[in-house]
């Protein structure tokens, strides 16, 4: 069942990347050291649905349409959008930081 829903996933993937020096550099300014920006990707999914994210996983999941080269590049608002996302990311890390416990 894992190997279905993995191949499924591939096939709804359309690109993805890691985040770019300057969106590190505002994810810092909010962030400090608490994120690992290295280990976080962008992903453009067609499933997701149009003008929304998720970030179920440690990665930023936008639909397609939504996709962005670079947020540090773009508006506040979706520089803002970025940030709410990894904030979601760092609530993640915080439950399972207290899951281990």
């Amino acid at each position: 069942m894992k190997s279905i829903l993995n191949n499924l996933n591939q096939l709804l993937e359309v690109k993805s990347r890691q985040l770019t020096a300057a969106e590190k550099q505002l994810a810092k300014s909010v962030f400090g050291a608490h994120l690992q920006l290295d280990a976080i990707r962008i992903v453009a999914h067609r499933g997701v649905i149009k003008n929304y994210a998720i970030s179920p996983n440690g990665n930023v999941y936008f639909n397609p349409q939504n996709w962005c080269e670079d947020f540090s590049k773009r508006s506040l608002q979706q520089q803002s959008w970025l940030i709410h996302e990894l904030t979601s990311i760092s609530f993640i890390k915080i439950d399972n930081i207290y899951k281990s416990l």
